[in-house]
Parts: structure tokens; sequence; C-alpha cells
């Protein structure tokens, strides 16, 4: 298109007016690269995106129908001018995805370019010129006579049509602060349907709601205050009821660490209006200053490098093949060019979709990948001289080393979108990410704009001045370019995980993940059926072997309260003392954390309330007429408000069948705050930790009746260290952990069971409580490299809790 534009230009000069044509897209991008960032995280990601699309169809077009040189720069400049969105797709990936999933995500960025690095070099070499080309279909057009390379643009403007109408049409806000808005706007509007729907007529009925909510356990008032002594004699006055209607196997598995009752609260503040629900910091975009520390600065600059490398290679790799061998090319015809440039995309596309995701997980994180593939990166522009030595030697020799190349190229290309990762891990906050990508557009496009026409003018400059270097300053200008890159790299810090995703600390998940103080504690009991030869003495009747025998050597629990001990529930619940024990001191706990909400438990309504007398017969109300076995749930709110709630007793997973357990995917932070400490080490509604880490595994809590291979649970750990011997294991998401020692790696002097440290972040279970003072369980750390060690030479995984005893698990990645 250039050579028909500027006939009078020497065919190798070209280079420097191709090169000139892309700089200026570029230039025009980076001057308002960070204009439609900024933007984006004031009006919404999704208006930013479509107005690009339009700008692009509309450029496109008319690039296709540009007859001179300054019509192309034109068209490019709108181009330029209208495009923010690749910024501004990174911002919505980082909404959207999290450290489970934004490696795979993130994959497909690269990967969508690279698939146009095929599609495109062969739309625009298969339809230029269609007249000539395709005389049979296009050979009477006088319209594609004259405008012989809009075609190509036409289809390209098409798909950017098409990608605004599927953006229009199906396309989600994720900007924070309009997500937030556009959701407590529908809960208004439904809280006034509701309250429409009310008339005097209804009074009578409207006056029984507080006695129904309250009866299906979702009465616990709202309270933003201290509350008073007569508060809690009111509260303190109403009765449990029982839910006696049972629930499916998935949906008892997935309760067992919910809460019984419904925080008033919670549904309290999904009903205001958007007015009264301001904006807090983390969803403000955060000070221009702020972005420009020296942290970010050096993520985004070397992003740039990254950038002004590659575009610096993709820019000079067809006119180096094109070039004639006399003057330092391979004398490629176009249908060479179109082969090597299809293979590179071929092979981008296989690295980045089962490479990257790959090295990212065990290398621990996009940082540590980009400083290892920029080497590939650097080396790749040494092919370049030795291809030209295998050119003037033969075909094939030529084609093998372009083949290494390409594979050096797409090993480095990794380095683009590990350093898109760390842009987006570096981000002061989630409501700055269109700031943040918006700068590294500007810098990005500013690489763009030097790398075309500094590398095609060095080409050029290099092939017409022989006597320097031989002609290879170009390449050895790139190569300690890229060098230098991968020297910056080394000083990136803190970007393999997104500190506005952890605020507990670096590469974490903190239990404070929930941002309010539960209103609930509860503890979850098994009661036996009613028959003889089970009681709460003979605690080995509830464990398979081996624990079963050991548990009948070992001393008996001789701590039971006298009141306890002759309550017949005795004989059916397993550890009902503590269980009893553990509202009592999850309330104190709770109070000495968040005393405004939680009220001290030595106050007379809450004291009286939790009296084991009256637990007691709180639970022979309920369950005394059962005879059958059932999973019961006890939860008491900050009034001292007791519910009781049981449901059918599952079956435990069997023990000659041991079901999957996978690692999570993030670990704990190394160091969390008294709040999050609170709420890991007692059974609270704050369980929100445990369900995002089934998510992140795909676990399913049950037992049976899923296909082989399907994950029954998952493993916590605790992060302190990059290395999974500085990884360790804390607790499941339903029971503790004990690993049974390997029978090869232990000594005989040494325990045969141990189980995670109870200085880590975990619920100290019951029966790992009495497993442990019974002194058949020892505490101590266990890596997860021990664990792994342990279980290659023998060692046995098992997860226990009062509820089901203990069974064996199978570890599988």
């Amino acid at each position: 298109m250039l050579h028909d534009n500027l006939p009078d230009v020497p065919k190798d000069q070209i280079g420097y007016y191709a090169g000139l044509v892309e700089s200026l897209f570029a230039v025009v991008q980076f001057l308002t690269g960070m204009v439609w960032g900024s933007l984006s995280d004031r009006i919404g990601r999704k208006p930013v995106l479509l107005i690009g699309l339009a700008g692009t169809f509309v450029s496109v077009n008319a690039f296709g129908l540009a007859k001179s040189f300054p019509a192309m720069i034109l068209a490019r400049a709108i181009n330029g001018l209208m495009n923010g969105n690749i910024a501004v797709i990174k911002s919505v990936l980082g909404e959207l995805t999290d450290d489970s999933n934004q490696a795979r995500a993130f994959t497909f960025l690269p990967l969508m370019f690279a698939i146009g690095s095929i599609i495109g070099p062969a739309i625009g070499g298969t339809l230029s010129d269609p007249a000539n080309t395709f005389p049979h279909w296009f050979g009477r057009s006088q319209f594609l006579k004259s405008y012989p390379y809009w075609l190509p643009c036409g289809v390209a403007g098409l798909l950017n049509l098409f990608g605004l109408l599927v953006g229009f049409l199906f396309l989600q806000e994720t900007l924070p602060s309009k997500v937030k808005a556009a959701a407590a706007k529908r809960s208004a509007d439904a809280a006034s349907a509701s309250a429409s729907l009310s008339s005097p007529s209804n009074a009578a009925s409207a006056s029984q709601t507080p006695r129904r909510l309250q009866e299906s356990g979702q009465a616990t008032p709202r309270l933003s205050h201290r509350l008073s002594e007569p508060d809690l004699v009111r509260a303190s006055l109403s009765r449990a009821s029982s839910k006696l209607s049972p629930r499916a196997l998935e949906s008892e598995f997935h309760a067992e660490r919910r809460p019984l009752l419904q925080n008033s609260d919670e549904r309290v503040s999904h009903t205001q209006p958007a007015a009264t629900s301001p904006i807090t910091d983390e969803e403000k975009p955060a000070a221009f200053k702020e972005i420009f520390k020296p942290k970010i600065l050096t993520v985004l600059f070397n992003q740039a490098l990254i950038n002004l490398i590659n575009v610096a290679y993709m820019s000079a790799l067809p006119l180096f093949c094109f070039t004639p061998i006399e003057k330092g090319g391979l004398d490629f015809t176009k249908q060479d060019v179109g082969t090597i440039l299809a293979a590179n995309g071929v092979l981008a596309i296989f690295i980045q979709l089962f490479l990257f995701p790959f090295l990212e997980k065990r290398l621990g994180g996009p940082q540590h990948v980009l400083k290892r593939s920029l080497p590939f990166m650097a080396s790749t522009f040494l092919f370049f001289p030795l291809a030209h030595v295998a050119a003037r030697l033969g075909r094939a020799e030529v084609w093998t080393v372009l083949g290494a190349m390409l594979v050096f190229k797409s090993i480095g290309g990794i380095s683009i979108v590990s350093g898109t990762l760390c842009i987006n891990n570096v981000a002061p906050n989630r409501a700055s990410l269109g700031r943040v990508n918006g700068l590294g557009q500007s810098l990005g496009s500013l690489s763009r704009a030097v790398g075309p026409i500094s590398s095609t003018s060095l080409f050029a400059w290099s092939i017409t001045h022989p006597q320097f270097l031989d002609g290879q300053l170009v390449w050895i200008a790139f190569f300690l370019l890229a060098f230098g890159t991968w020297s910056m790299s080394l000083r990136i810090r803190d970007a393999n995980k997104a500190a506005w995703r952890h605020k507990g600390g670096q590469a974490a998940t903190d239990a404070a993940r929930s941002t309010s103080i539960p209103r609930q504690i509860f503890t979850t009991l098994r009661l036996n059926a009613d028959q003889e030869g089970i009681s709460s003495g003979r605690l080995q009747d509830h464990f398979p072997e081996p624990f079963s025998s050991l548990l009948a050597q070992s001393r008996a629990d001789a701590s039971v309260p006298a009141t306890i001990a002759a309550h017949r529930l005795h004989q059916r619940i397993p550890f009902l003392a503590a269980h009893l024990q553990r509202l009592h001191d999850g309330f104190e706990a709770l109070h000495q954390v968040a005393p405004d909400v939680w009220p001290d438990p030595s106050l007379e309504p809450v004291k009286a309330a939790m009296e084991q007398s009256v637990l007691l017969a709180k639970l022979d109300g309920v369950l005394g007429a059962i005879s059958e076995a059932k999973r019961v749930r006890v939860a008491m709110d900050r009034c001292g408000h007791v519910e009781v709630e049981h449901f059918a007793l599952s079956p435990t997973p069997a023990v000659d069948a041991a079901v999957s357990v996978r690692l999570d995917t993030v670990g704990v932070a190394s160091s969390l705050s008294r709040e999050a400490q609170v709420l890991m080490r007692h059974k609270t509604m704050a369980r929100k930790v445990y369900d995002e880490a089934r998510e992140h595994v795909g676990a399913t809590l049950l037992p049976a009746g899923k296909p082989a291979g399907t994950c029954f649970d998952v493993l916590l750990w605790q992060q302190e260290g990059e290395a999974e011997s500085q990884r360790y294991l804390t607790e499941s998401s339903i029971a503790n952990i004990v690993l049974e020692l390997s029978p090869t790696l232990r000594d005989s002097s040494e325990v045969r069971f141990v189980t995670p440290h109870s200085k880590r972040p975990l619920l100290p279970g019951l029966a790992r409580q009495e497993l442990v003072r019974r002194g058949l369980v020892q505490e101590r750390d266990i890596s997860i490299q021990e664990l792994r060690r342990e279980l290659d030479k023998g060692g046995r995984l098992w997860l226990v809790n009062a509820l089901r005893g203990a069974w064996p698990v199978a570890l599988v990645d």
C-alpha cells in the first residue's frame, strides 16, 4: 500500500515511511492513553470501550480509502486518538479476576493479539487488491479497482462493529463505584416495590412479621451502638424455635461453616439507596502522586521497554525477510514473510496458553516469570545475523535458524503478559486500575511510536552502511537494550500479588475479608442415635482405626461438669461441654475486638442466657424427642438469643476410599490483625475465607455421588516465603488436618500423628483438641514440602472434626 501511494520512493527506503505511519498512531495514543484510562475510572469501563470500538471502525475504513501518504497518516492518527481500549480491557480483567485465575485470564489478552497476528496478515494479504487477485469475483468492481486496499480494512471494520454491538448488549460494567451504585439502586427499587404492596388492610399481618422472622432465624436486631442492659433483657426473653425440615446432602455439607441466623444488618445494607452508600477510599481513584511512585514507575517503564523491544522486532522482521541477501536480508517472497508471521503467531498462542500459566504458578507470580523470560527476548536478536549467514548457505539452513528464533521469541514474549499482570498488581487500589493502566498504555504507545521508526530506520541505515559491524548494528543495539531491560526487571518488588486484593499482607487471603464484625457465633453438634453403647465417654466409637484403638487405650475425659454428666444428652452428644464452652469463648473473644457490637458477656442478661442449665434445657426441648442420629447447629447472636436447628446426618466418607483434596491457590497472610485472628479461631458467620478457598479449587464438599477425581475439600496454608518449605498447613474448610507420618521416615520414639500448630491461623476443633490433650496427636508446623514427602513415603492424610470423627483424604494437584 505504501509502495502504491509512494511510487517514487525506492523499495529499500519504504521502511522509513512504514515506521512513520505506525509511529504516528502510537504517538497520538501516547498523548491520550492516560486520558482514556482516567476517564474510565470516572464514567465506567464500558462506555470507554464502546467509544474505542466506534473510533476504530471509522479509522480503519478511512485507512482503507486513503489514496495518499498524508491520508494514511490522518487515518492512523484518528485511530490512536479514539482508542484507549487496551488499558481499559486490562483494568476490566483485573476487576473480574483474582489471584487464582488472573494468570489464566490475562493469557487470553496476548493470545487474542497472537490470533490477530495470524488472521490479520492472512486477511490483508488475501483480500488486498481483490480486483486483480480474484478477477472472477471482483474484477468488474470499479470501486475496488480505485481503492484496492479497502476490502481488508472493511472486513476489519465489520469485526469492530460486531464487537461494539456485543459489548453494548452483553458487557457488564466492572468499575467498583458503578457496580455498587447500580446494586444499591436495584435494591432500593426492589424495596420500594415491596413497600408499595403494603396497605392498611395488611397491618395485622405486618405486625406478625417480626415473630415470623424470629422463628425463621432472621430476627437479629440492627444495632449500631452499644447495647443497653434493658435492650439485652428484652432480647434474651425471646424463645428459640426448631427448624425440622431436612436439607439436601450438598446443602448440608456447604452449610458446615455457615451461620444459622441471617444477619439483618446485611439485609438492611443492601436496601439502602445509592445516595446513602458513600464511596470508600478503596473505591476512589488514587491521587496522581500515588501513581508516580518509584515502585509503580519501575514496573511501567520496564513494560514500556518490553513493548519497544517487541514492536521493534515485529517491525524489523518482515523488512529483514524482504530485503535481498546481498544487502543483509533473506530475500523472501510475500508468501514466505506471511508464513513466518503466521508461525510466530501460532507459537505465541501455544506458549501463552500453556506455558505461562504453568510458570506463573510454579515460580510463584508474574514478577518471577518476567525475570526469567526476558533473557530469551534478548537472545532473539542474535538469531538475525545467524539467519543471514544461513541464507547464504541454503534455504534449509535458514528455516532451521528461523524456527529456533521464533521459539526463543515466543518464550520471551511471556514477559509481555507478565509485565501486564505486574502493572495491575502494583496499582494503589482497584479504582485506580484505569489510571495506572492508562499511564502504562501511554508509555507503551510511546514505545510503539519509537519502536517501528527506530528499528526500521536503524535497519535501513545498517544495511546501507555495512562498514559498521558488517551491517549488524541494529541487532546488537536491540540485544543490548533487551539485556538492559532484563537488568531493570531485577529491581521490581512486590508485584507477584495485588496488595489491594489482600490488605492483610502480601500474597495473602486474610480472614478479615469480611468487612463487618459477625453478629452470630455457632457450634455444630453430633446427636447420636438413642441406643445402648454410645456415649461421650466412649469417644473411640466415633473414630475409625487406628484412632479408635488409640482412644480406647488413652485416658478418658474426666472433666465433664456435673450438670452435663447428669444430663441424658451427655450420653448422645460427644464433646457436649466443650460445645457449650465454645459459645461462651466466642462471645468473649468478639467482645474483646468489637465491644461496640458485642456486649460484655458478664452482663446479667447474656450471662443468664449462656448458663449451662439454660442451654441444656433448650437443647433438651428441641432434641429430647428425637431418637435418630442428627446434625445439630446451635447459634447465638450478640443479644444472647439462641437458635437450635437439626438435620439428617450424612454419612462420613469411607475409610477405604479416600476422597480428594487440593491445596488452596492463595495463602493466608503471614501477619494477621487481631480481629482477623479472632475470626479464624472462633466459629462465627465470617467464613467467606473458606467459601472462597473452596471456589479456588472447585471443591464440592460431597463425599460421594460425584465423578472420580472430584475435589472434596481444600487445604489452607500460611505463607512465609515463596518456597513450599515456607508454606505451612493450617486447616481444611470444614475440619482440622492430621498427618499420619510415614513409618519409613519416623523413628520408634517419634509420635505417629501430627497436626498444624495452634499458633497458625486455624479453628482448633473440639476433636483435634481432645486428640492433642490425650497425647495421641502432636502439634507442630507442617510445611507443604514435608506433607508431600510424607505422603510419597507412605504417610496418610486425615481430616478430623467432632461431627464426623476422622476420615482419610488424598492430596491431588
